[in-house]
């Protein structure tokens, strides 16, 4: 990716080449951190893939054939091949590496487009077309039409395919609902209804009605049709995106764009110039669209929330086919015979370990933003701490100091002196070493300032126990007590007694045994009062689950089950199936699998909804990560990439390149939704991003009764982000929500106004951003509670309904 700085007339926008070549690349399309295009290389066109998170670029096909038209739609991609005298529909799955095939016959399949897991096209398949839809969850395809009239230009957003379909001198607009199943035609007239859009559950289309053309709007969840246009000039290409439509129309030898906002009914005028303005498309709140000002084109943006027009492009070259997915833009730019891809941006990956030391950084382990390793310089390994900001080195002796462990600022590490290993403790100021003995003390885990580990005496290891201020053994038996660790004052481990080992769990006061069978029980990992841990039967191993009061097992098949993690009442896996290992989640109520392909998928770790791994494919590793929706590759390179750990939206591994080991970190901040729940006895709303909250609300309300999703925000800091503080009024049993930090002092500073500082939400933009939606808070004099909305429908209606509600304007912004 070449950088080529700003743009022309805002500092804050950058632009990249993606391409930058002596070939033909064109056609680009954008979804998310993904950008697809056709490149002509020869005789026929491949496609290829950027990842905007990792920088990397991949090509999808590698043929003699012509592969052209990519979509892409999250991690999925889909084109189409001409594999002689007929074409088909190939998919790609990010995620997964895999390609598919879609159709396979002697038909014309073409012009694929894809939404989520849909993906829609038309075929050729006689002397008409028809509309077919396939299920990438399902793997299932459904024909959507089946008659002798001309189906065709299928568009898909969510649940809904709109079609164009030519029943004798006209065409008419239809709509299928994937959910339900029914087919809805929205036209039915002798005019020309033709180029559907949609987003969500607004359609848009132009129709013919004469010699000039109009834009209509079919709201699919009221059934009502409304003309967004009626004048002599001819209004076309429609473009759609949320509440949002964008037009342009020929007012005589030039071309403007138009907008219109459903949300409030009014129509604006983009453009008035004595150039061609066209080609535009929308995007939440942002536009963009090209201009021919003389021999060449170039790209302007709109910010519908700041009514700011930005010139993207000012150069000699012909700048056209902008696209548009959030903030990101692709265009392509062409001169002469070569045309290149670039990239508008409006969260990343770096290295932690210092660089050209040649020494090996190896075990990572994390929590929150703090992360700790160990180093060999060659002679004795070191201990590293890196505090979110800076890298600071926490031993430097002639000890054998590894196996670092951390909680919070906290960490704890064995050190080996030649003759036996101690523990030793930092609490995030200063180094306690914590035994001083003739054993072997090894193992230690950490939670906040309580450490655990286990000690060899020579004929058998038992358990021991610091709680901050002392050391407890918490065994003492003639068992081989293995593995402990800790959650808070809560313990588990693994004994072995000879012939099978067995778990143990100690609650803070005693110790019980929870297993007591013929089963090799081993690998505890614990979360509060919960537990996880494999057994093996003999023939393979199963993965079994104590929930506090009782044990489950929760598997029972013939897969090798192993390594599974806990967070709270979520457990984490990996399975063996006698080829290759995928990863299977827990997520308190079902097992779903998370990884199905040809990797290795190892090591699998988990906090809370989120997870991390590797994945082999047989020559290096990569590392993934699931937010609890998707899957999402964070490394693409020639590395070893492995052993990764996890801790909120922060995750680290080490990484080899043949030479040592490098200590990597990503945050994968991505927007979660921000749930609300209202209480109709305290007349009290209550918003939060946390799902062990929101489930925890669902399962024992309180009173409180789910409205949905109210926004969404980030849970990790990233850029441009500001933490959003939380306070709750014990007394009127209220929430109160700020982005700002004097509002925030004065609560905290003001014993008075009766609010407990909660600490920090979720993350969102501030109210002046111009980034994202604007979150509006009122203040409700009769229950002395503030309520928080990013609709405006919601906004409006309050202001014009509920007097007792005061307006306090825009408090933040969210996605």
């Amino acid at each position: 990716m070449v950088s080529l700085g700003t743009g022309i007339n805002n500092p804050n926008i950058n632009l990249s080449f993606l391409t930058d070549n002596s070939l033909a690349d064109f056609n680009p399309q954008v979804s998310g951190n993904l950008v697809v295009w056709e490149r002509q290389d020869g005789l026929d066109t491949e496609i290829f893939l950027y990842d905007y998170t990792s920088g990397q670029t991949r090509q999808l096909t590698d043929n003699s054939l012509a592969d052209f038209n990519p979509q892409v739609s999250g991690n999925l991609v889909v084109w189409e091949r001409q594999d002689g005298l007929d074409t088909e529909i190939f998919l790609y799955d990010y995620t997964s590496g895999q390609t598919r095939q879609l159709t396979e016959n002697t038909f014309a399949d073409f012009n694929p487009q894809v939404s989520g897991n849909l993906v829609v096209w038309e075929r050729q398949d006689g002397l008409d077309t028809e509309i077919f839809l396939y299920d990438y969850t399902s793997g299932q395809t459904r024909q959507l039409t089946e008659n002798t009239f001309a189906d065709f230009n299928p568009q898909v957003s969510g649940n809904l395919v709109v079609w164009e379909r030519q029943d004798g001198l006209d065409t008419e607009i239809f709509l299928y609902d994937y959910t339900s199943g029914q087919t809805r035609q929205l036209t039915e007239n002798t005019f020309a209804d033709f180029n559907p859009q949609v987003s969500g559950n607004l359609v848009v289309w132009e129709r013919q009605d004469g010699l000039d053309t109009e834009i209509f709007l079919y709201d699919y969840t009221s059934g009502q049709t409304r003309q967004l246009t009626e004048n002599t000039f001819a209004d076309f290409n429609p473009q759609v995106s949320g509440n949002l439509v964008v037009w342009e129309r020929q007012d005589g030898l030039t071309t403007e764009i138009f907008l219109y906002d459903y949300t409030s009914g009014q129509t604006r005028q983009l453009t008035e110039n004595t150039f061609a303005d066209f080609n535009p498309q929308v995007s939440g709140n942002l536009v963009v669209w090209e201009r021919q000002d003389g021999l060449d084109t170039e790209i302007f943006l709109y910010n519908y929330k700041t009514d700011e027009t930005f010139q993207l492009t000012d150069d000699d070259l012909i700048n056209n086919n902008p696209q548009i997915s959030g903030s990101r833009l692709v265009w392509q730019t062409y001169e002469l015979s070569e045309s290149n891809i670039l990239f508008y941006d409006s969260n990343r990956t770096f290295q932690i370990s210092e660089t050209g030391n040649n020494f090996l950084n190896f075990n990572p382990q994390i929590s929150g933003n703090f992360a700790v390793w160990e180093e060999f310089d060659g002679q004795d390994s070191e201990i590293f701490f890196y505090d979110s900001n800076r890298i600071i080195q926490i031993t430097d002796n002639d000890l054998e100091e590894i196996n670092p462990q951390i909680s919070g600022n906290r960490l704890v590490w064995e050190a080996f002196d030649g003759v036996t290993s101690q523990i030793f403790f930092y609490d995030g100021n200063r180094t306690i070493q914590i035994t001083d003995n003739n054993l072997n003390n090894i193992n230690p885990q950490i939670s906040d300032n309580r450490l655990v580990w286990e000690a060899f005496d020579g004929d058998s290891s038992q358990i021991f126990f610091y709680d901050g201020n002392r050391t407890i053994q918490i065994t003492d038996n003639n068992l081989n007590n293995i593995n402990p660790q800790i959650s808070d004052n809560r313990l588990v481990w693994e004994a072995f007694d000879g012939d099978s080992s067995q778990i143990f769990f100690y609650d803070g006061n005693r110790t019980i045994q929870i297993t007591d069978n013929n089963l090799n029980n081993i690998n505890p990992q614990i979360s509060g009062n919960r537990l996880v841990w494999e057994g093996f039967d003999g023939e393979d191993t199963e993965i079994f689950f104590y929930d506090g009061n009782r044990t489950i097992q929760i598997t029972n098949n013939n897969l090798n089950d192993t390594n599974p993690q806990i967070s709270g009442n979520r457990l984490v896996w990996e399975a063996f199936d006698g080829e290759d290992t995928e990863i299977f989640f827990y997520d308190g109520n079902r097992t779903i699998q998370i990884t199905d392909n040809n990797f290795e998928d190892t090591n699998p770790q988990i906090d809370d909804f989120r997870l991390i791994w590797e994945g082999f494919d047989g020559e290096n590793s990569q590392i993934f990560f699931y937010d609890g929706n998707r899957t999402i590759q964070l490394t693409e390179d020639n590395l070893t990439n492995i052993n990764p750990q996890i801790s909120g939206n922060f995750g680290v591994w080490e990484s080899n390149n043949g030479q040592d080991f490098e200590i990597q970190s990503a945050i994968a901040n991505f927007p979660q939704p921000v749930y609300r729940f209202f209480n109709p006895n305290q007349q009290k709303h209550f918003l939060t991003i946390n799902q062990t909250e929101r489930e925890s609300l669902l399962n024992n309300s309180l009173g409180y009764q789910a409205e949905g999703i109210a926004f969404n925000a980030f849970q990790s800091p990233g850029n441009n982000l500001l933490p959003v503080y939380r306070f709750f009024n014990p007394n009127t049993q209220a929430h109160f929500y700020t982005i700002n930090e004097a509002e925030r002092d004065i609560l905290i500073n003001t014993p008075q106004s009766q609010y407990v500082f909660e600490g920090i939400g979720f993350y969102a933009y501030n109210a002046d951003a111009n980034l994202g939606l604007d979150v509006y808070r009122f203040y409700n004099t009769l229950s002395g509670s503030h309520f928080y909305t990013a609709n405006p429908g919601e906004r409006d209606s309050i202001i014009n309904n509920l007097p007792q509600f005061i307006f306090e304007g825009v408090v933040f912004e969210a996605i």
